[in-house]
């Protein structure tokens, strides 16, 4: 069971469980720069799909894009890292996080 502040977090950040995924995957590598077809490869995701999470997780200020179109895992305070880093230690790993807490529910 995910804490009641990273579980409010999420559903209140996060509209899918695709949308996760990225965030997630990008955390894991923080100190890589992903182009947008790399993610979409990666995550075996449509453009639409990737390019839609990427311009919502910009917004809520996780993702950071570069002059060169390149997208990295960059809160833009250390709370929002804090609570992804607590999501992340509860679930352990990407593949577990649509079983936990209910995330699987998230835009539904």
């Amino acid at each position: 069971m995910l804490p009641a502040n990273v579980d409010r977090f999420l559903r209140g950040t996060v509209r899918s469980v695709w949308e996760l995924e990225l965030l997630l995957l990008l955390r894991r590598q923080r100190a890589r720069l992903w182009t947008a077809d790399e993610l979409v490869r990666d995550l075996r995701a449509s453009v639409l799909i990737v390019g839609d999470s990427l311009d919502a997780l910009q917004k809520v200020g996780l993702v950071s894009r570069s002059a060169n179109d390149q997208y990295q895992y960059w809160p833009v305070t250390p709370e929002l890292d804090h609570l992804v880093d607590d999501g992340w230690d509860v679930t352990g790993k990407a593949e577990d996080v649509d079983d936990v807490g209910g995330l699987g529910e998230i835009g539904q």
